[in-house]
């Protein structure tokens, strides 16, 4: 990191905290205007489930606008950061984080998940209420549904009239490419353990686009960046997209869970499909690869998730940082391609590196 790095986190931290701020104030404007009681089951746990999380999409937003004032204003990265934090983009930062709730929500119903950030999965918070698993599941996806609702009112208070068509257009190509990856996701549950290209374009949709590439751009377009201007950022934050998901992917398994908030060796429990899962099932001897697919066919216990956990230490970590690293280099590339003014470019370094460098 370099030595700006200190006043960069802080001017992060900062920005999150705004965001946090949004979000919260026009979950309960929406709310109110739906009738629904400022305390109360469905307030309260889809509050919880939205105030939750890392923000990168938010912050994504936030850095492809900065990226377009630096065009014109060669002030430090965290000034551009902060200048680029108005109420306008941080309504579409909202806006990402609910889409990102609803999807959380709907996905851990998809995995079964029980868990969600250390906390119970927002389905079986309602399913603990009532004691029905039913009524969990069913609560669930009408909470998510809420969440989209609050995500489009956020949309339209972050575009102007003039640039509302490019950001909705953009916006729902998004949120359809998630629907479209979550569904190869399900496809891959099935495939075996080594299939790599499909899980290669399920973290393509459904992670790299759209947790860094599209918001990067749509926050682009909504500082008024041109079509072009906005591409540019997309073809440079795809690969850093995949490589953000890839760090997640690794700390999915080996991560600390006092750090990344979820159980350890949690995507072995849910028998998540990976590129590290494929990788370290392509280089691992024939009899490991056997004990690796055998655990998998199971709901595996804590014996088999330490197993597992080895295993992929073992034979999937290394190959694993070397497909980040080309990620990484691909990033890199293509960002000195770009030829983007010398502030911008710092920005997008800074911002690649915060997408990966980090434990949680």
């Amino acid at each position: 990191m370099t030595s700006a790095a200190p006043r960069l986190d802080a001017t992060i931290a900062q920005i999150s905290s705004k965001i946090d701020r949004t979000v919260r104030r026009s979950f309960l404007t929406f709310a109110t205007r739906c009738s629904l009681p400022e305390v109360g089951l469905f307030t309260s746990t889809l509050l919880s489930s939205a105030e939750s999380g890392k923000r990168f999409r938010a912050l994504s937003s936030v850095l492809g606008a900065a990226t377009w004032l630096a065009r014109t204003d060669d002030a430090a990265p965290e000034e551009l950061l902060l200048r680029a934090a108005t109420e306008s983009n941080l309504a579409l930062g909202a806006a990402l984080e609910f889409y990102q709730a609803a999807a959380l929500v709907h996905d851990d119903i998809v995995d079964r998940a029980e868990e969600r950030r250390g906390k119970p999965a927002t389905h079986r918070a309602f399913a603990a209420t009532e004691g029905s698993d039913h009524f969990g599941v069913s609560a669930g996806i009408l909470g998510g549904d809420f969440l989209l609702s609050a995500a489009e009112m956020a949309l339209d208070e972050a575009a102007s009239p003039t640039r509302q068509p490019e950001l909705r257009q953009r916006f729902h190509q998004m949120t359809g490419e998630v629907a479209y990856g979550q569904f190869l996701d399900l496809q891959a549950s099935f495939a075996p353990l080594g299939e790599l290209e499909l899980i290669r374009q399920v973290i393509r949709l459904k992670s790299a686009r759209y947790s860094v590439a599209h918001p990067v751009a749509l926050g682009a377009l909504q500082a008024g960046a041109d079509p072009e201007w906005a591409h540019t950022l997309e073809q440079v934050f795809e690969p850093a997209g995949v490589a953000f998901q890839l760090r997640d992917d690794h700390l999915g398994v080996l991560g600390e869970p006092t750090q990344t908030g979820k159980p350890a060796g949690g995507d072995i429990v849910e028998r998540k499909r990976t590129v590290l899962l494929a990788l370290t099932v392509q280089h691992a001897p024939s009899a490991q690869r056997r004990q690796l697919e055998e655990i998998y066919r199971q709901e595996p216990g804590p014996e088999q998730v330490a197993q597992a956990r080895d295993l992929i230490e073992t034979y999937g970590v290394g190959p694993h940082e070397e497909y980040l690293a080309r990620e990484l280099d691909l990033a890199h590339h293509r960002l000195a391609e770009a030829k983007l003014p010398g502030p911008a470019q710092e920005l997008c370094l800074a911002f690649i590196r915060l997408l990966v460098e980090r434990d949680r």
